[in-house]
């Protein structure tokens, strides 16, 4: 049985993305803060569809899961990092709380999800950690500093983790959204 994780999956970009992986996998973890629109989204998906409820932003909520899904869904071969929060506003005003919030959803968390995925996939030699950053990580806007900053930081960190999952089998790659309806 083959299971793939996509965080910030109860809707947007990771709904459809669930979408698209049940054609692939045997089972889908749809991960999202929100726990009545995450049982929306896998009724929807159906059976294979199954709901984690995880805030992202508190660091201790993301300790350890990827190896507590491994026990109770079977092995992980896909990471999706994909959940991910906006903030449009000018740096002057930007408040520490959100900042800090911003960059522990933003960039801390999928850091510590390919960390966790690095430490349980190697022995297998095969797994994708697919990881969604955006084009204003390459190309800043003005009112945007904050997020560009933090997709900035996750995609420095994607490269990397490219060049070292390879060494161990592991695929890693990065899409860069321009905007989403």
């Amino acid at each position: 049985m083959s299971t793939a994780l996509i965080t910030g999956a109860s809707s947007g970009i990771g709904l459809a993305l669930a979408e698209k992986c049940l054609s692939r996998y045997s089972r889908v973890l749809l991960l999202s803060f929100d726990a009545p629109e995450l049982e929306a989204a896998c009724l929807r998906l159906g059976s294979r569809a199954h709901p984690v409820v995880c805030d992202l932003a508190y660091a201790d909520q993301g300790e350890g899961l990827l190896e507590r899904l491994e026990g109770e869904y079977g092995t992980l071969e896909l990471l999706v990092n994909n959940a991910g929060i906006g903030h449009h506003g000018e740096i002057a005003e930007l408040e520490e709380v959100v900042l800090r919030r911003l960059m522990e959803v933003n960039f801390f968390a999928p850091l510590s999800l390919c960390r966790q995925a690095l430490r349980l996939m190697p022995p297998r030699r095969r797994g994708a950690i697919v990881t969604l950053t955006s084009a204003s990580a390459r190309r800043p806007l003005a009112r945007m500093g904050a997020y560009g900053s933090s997709k900035a930081a996750l995609h420095g960190f994607t490269q990397v983790l490219r060049l070292e999952a390879a060494a161990h089998g592991i695929q890693g790659s990065e899409v860069l959204p321009i905007s989403v309806a």
